[in-house]
């Protein structure tokens, strides 16, 4: 490299560098902006107020956010058996041995896939809420801001004994799970993937979390976006957990590219976009 070339290095690294000094905030930041416009401020909580009264008292209200969970009965069903109870093990055991480990190479059977879905994520108790009596509010093993669940889990068997390699939804209250797309080929998502996988290292199993984001905001405003991402962080750590618990590597994983992601789970990107994604294997 010339020296003409490394001064015109130097200057761009010095004019783009990350400034880390705790006073020199730029008020254009979006993460700045989304940050403030998420806050509750006493001026202006009331109308909050307004939005959560609407949702404990309004019966069509009631009925659209308590759902829970997006429906796709009318696609062809991937049946699992029923998931079983973990290995019986202690927990701080479990949570020592957390580890990412971005460490695939077996693939798994239909039993430890529907073990790993329906412990970590299918829904573990029901009830009637007081404000509603003709509803039912589904519980979920992770927890989720006014117990209404904005994230669905978008599941891809890639090295599944038995399964061909397809894009599902899994239904976390009836614990099924329904087929998307199916022949789906490993180069379709290596390309979605900013650091793709070798053949022999693909994990058994893909699960993108995608946000229903009115699901959430409609009743706390704009702090709704950041309950959705808490939950999403909160059902990852219960995923890994699990996966623990049955022997499989796990790992969090974001680096893919948003739009081509959404357009592979077929989701609109506004309503309703993806988050993160959790391998194992």
């Amino acid at each position: 490299m010339s020296e003409q070339s490394k001064a015109t290095v130097l200057e761009l690294s010095e004019a783009i560098a990350p400034n880390y000094e705790y006073g020199a905030y730029d008020v254009d930041c979006l993460y700045e902006i989304f940050n403030e416009n998420a806050k509750y401020f006493r001026p202006t909580v009331a109308g909050i107020g307004m939005r959560i009264n609407d949702f404990l008292s309004n019966p069509q209200t009631i009925r659209l956010h308590l759902a829970g969970v997006k429906r796709y009965e009318s696609f062809p069903l991937l049946a699992l058996p029923p998931a079983q109870s973990l290995p019986s093990q202690e927990f701080a055991s479990v949570l020592h041995q957390r580890r990412s480990r971005p460490e695939f190479g077996r693939s798994i059977s239909q039993q430890e896939l529907a073990d790993l879905l329906g412990n970590a994520l299918g829904c573990n108790a029901s009830m009637t809420p007081e404000y509603a009596r003709d509803a039912t509010l589904h519980r979920k093993p992770y927890p989720s801001g006014g117990g209404l669940y904005p994230v669905e889990f978008y599941v891809l068997p890639m090295r599944v004994d038995g399964v061909q390699p397809c894009v599902c939804h899994y239904n976390t209250i009836s614990r099924e799970l329904r087929v998307l797309q199916q022949e789906l080929q490993a180069e379709q998502v290596n390309r979605v993937l900013s650091m793709p996988f070798a053949a022999d290292k693909m994990p058994a199993v893909m699960i993108f979390m995608s946000g229903v984001l009115q699901r959430s905001t409609n009743k706390y405003g704009n702090k709704g976006y950041k309950l959705v991402m808490i939950e999403a962080g909160a059902a990852g750590q219960t995923l890994h957990l699990n996966a623990q618990a049955l022997g499989l590597h796990g790992l969090m994983w974001s680096s893919f590219f948003d739009d081509e992601a959404e357009r592979l789970l077929q989701l609109d990107g506004v309503s309703e976009s993806v988050i993160v994604g959790f391998f194992a294997g």
